[in-house]
């Protein structure tokens, strides 16, 4: 794939340390699939068709930019697709799932107790049963075929990178680049979801690599945490080098990494890669429930 771009940024901080700073700018692959979703749905969508399956079936918050990019890769594909929704369904629906029907998706709104079982062999042969043709995308494509398109991300040029840095949510981008970076690489995860033991454990289970490392630190309390000093942080960072964040996952990251850096934590005259895993509109649900007026589109 020829769409990805290493874009170097420039920082006093940086260069202080004497440290090359590149970011891969996957926000840049599709307004709306967007960033490393493209890559943990390729290969599910590409199974489902080999076959001959007529509907995704997958699964997330009322806020999930997957669940959107499922949508509009699955009018590309010219297959149908339903979103098993978490929370109650509203007269009115919020602009990313409103972005998502208009591509073709239907929902299927349930309780927190049912979306529970979203994992449970059971739950999922009930859902098979019911939709015979249909194919079951796991929350955030984290399946081995996820974790499988997570794996092209990095390119033979990035081999030349001491550090490679993306964030964290199911875990299938990092386990992904993790399989595919060189032994001699750290690969860094900024963990956004606050669940460290349980991250670990799922990574574990997907390389067998040991060139790894997650830092809850920078979290912010959890999955759709944040404060003040994020907000400021995301605006400011739009400001100087002209590229979007998302709230949840990219500030958190790259906030992280700066703090990492006034601790010389990173080797004097390596290089740096940080992952844009894209996803930024859903700043347009955090703009929504908080009025922020956050940005929300790529340059």
């Amino acid at each position: 794939m020829n769409f990805k771009l290493n874009q170097q940024i420039f920082s006093e901080r940086y260069l202080n340390n004497e440290i090359e700073v590149f970011i891969k700018r996957l926000d840049l692959i599709d307004p709306f699939i967007s960033g490393n979703k493209l890559f943990k749905l390729k290969h599910n969508v590409d199974r489902a068709l080999l076959k001959k399956k007529n509907m995704l079936i997958t699964f997330g918050g009322a806020f999930s930019n997957h669940i959107l990019a499922t949508a509009a890769y699955a009018k590309k594909k010219n297959i149908d697709c339903l979103a098993i929704v978490r929370g109650e369904e509203y007269s009115e629906l919020n602009p990313l799932l409103t972005l998502a029907k208009e591509y073709g998706m239907n929902f299927c709104f349930v309780s927190r107790k049912e979306y529970a079982k979203r994992n449970d062999n059971n739950y999922i042969s009930q859902l098979i049963r019911k939709y015979k043709k249909a194919f079951i995308v796991p929350e955030g494509g984290n399946n081995k075929l996820g974790v499988l398109g997570a794996e092209e991300i990095l390119e033979t040029q990035d081999k030349s990178f001491d550090y490679i840095i993306c964030p964290i949510g199911t875990g299938a981008t990092l386990s992904g680049i993790v399989n595919s970076s060189k032994k001699t690489q750290k690969v860094i995860g900024f963990n956004c979801v606050n669940d460290t033991i349980h991250t670990n454990k799922k990574i574990s289970q997907k390389t067998n690599k040991k060139n790894w490392e997650i830092i809850n630190e920078f979290n912010f309390g959890g999955f759709a945490k944040f404060d003040n000093l994020l907000i400021e942080y995301l605006k400011k960072f739009k400001l100087n080098y002209k590229i979007t964040l998302d709230l949840n996952y990219t500030a958190k990251m790259f906030f992280g990494f700066e703090k990492l850096i006034e601790r010389s934590y990173f080797q004097r005259k390596s290089k740096v890669l940080l992952i844009h895993t894209g996803g930024i509109y859903g700043n347009l649900g955090f703009n929504y429930l908080y009025d922020l007026d956050l940005p929300y589109e790529s340059n």
